[in-house]
């Protein structure tokens, strides 16, 4: 809580970090995957999901940070429908709702986020060792990637 000349207002000074990953499940289409590739020219397919996911978690909480993570939530419009999937993952615990809410045109994305919050305000960069991942992420062409589908 900060005091200025007009009164009190909350401060949001924690640093906060997203990484932004492309889910490859069964749940969507990957009709529209081509889309991703604006983003580079080399996919980094990990290949043991709950190990990489494991590490994110362990580093995070080595180094004291906070940790979210979730798929998107994707929305066409700000409808009960979709406000109702907002209010169940509020009940959960779930504070910081923007990380994981966005707008139906951006879909194709098919996002996979970790929030990473550092409560301590005292570093400028967030960073932590996660291992080495040859053991569980494949660098590959867009091309290569695209024949393992």
């Amino acid at each position: 809580l900060l005091k200025s000349s007009r009164g009190f207002f909350l401060s949001y000074l924690k640093i906060k970090r997203l990484l932004c990953l492309y889910h490859l499940n069964n749940k969507y289409s990957t009709s529209r995957i081509e889309e991703m590739f604006e983003f580079g020219e080399y996919v980094v397919k990990i290949e043991d999901e709950l190990e990489f996911d494991k590490r994110i978690k362990n580093g995070a909480k080595e180094n004291k940070y906070q940790l979210y993570s979730r798929d998107v939530l994707y929305y066409r419009d700000e409808s009960i429908k979709d406000e109702m999937k907002i209010m169940d993952l509020m009940t959960n615990s779930l504070d910081d709702l923007s990380f994981i809410k966005r707008k139906e045109i951006f879909s194709y994305q098919n996002e996979y986020r970790y929030l990473i919050v550092d409560e301590l305000e005292e570093r400028k960069n967030i960073r932590f060792e996660i291992g080495d991942l040859k053991d569980l992420a494949t660098i590959m062409s867009k091309s290569e990637f695209l024949k393992t589908l």
